[in-house]
């Protein structure tokens, strides 16, 4: 809603629109980085049930060694986030 606000409200103030975009920025951040398949996050839950059982098995053996995973990525991964976090912010913005 708040995107929508930003993109089809003419004459918003800009203290707002500062205040919207950050609630839209970190809303984004969040919905994108849990859904990476690493599995303490929400992603491992829907990428599992599409794999073969064999893998299926493979890949849970990682959930002990999530949080290490998890920490790792976001100090490697975080351009990625941010680059898939202006495209929707783009889409949803407009511009």
């Amino acid at each position: 809603g708040f995107g929508l606000a930003l993109r089809f409200v003419p004459g918003l103030d800009p203290r707002m629109a500062i205040m919207f975009t950050y609630i839209v920025l970190i809303n984004l951040v969040l919905m994108v980085f849990n859904l990476i398949p690493i599995p303490p996050l929400d992603g491992s839950k829907i990428i599992t049930p599409l794999l073969p059982y064999h893998l299926q098995e493979r890949f849970l053996r990682l959930e002990p060694y999530g949080m290490f995973l998890v920490v790792f990525f976001m100090i490697m991964g975080m351009e990625l986030i941010w680059l898939l976090v202006s495209l929707l912010f783009s889409l949803i913005v407009g511009g």
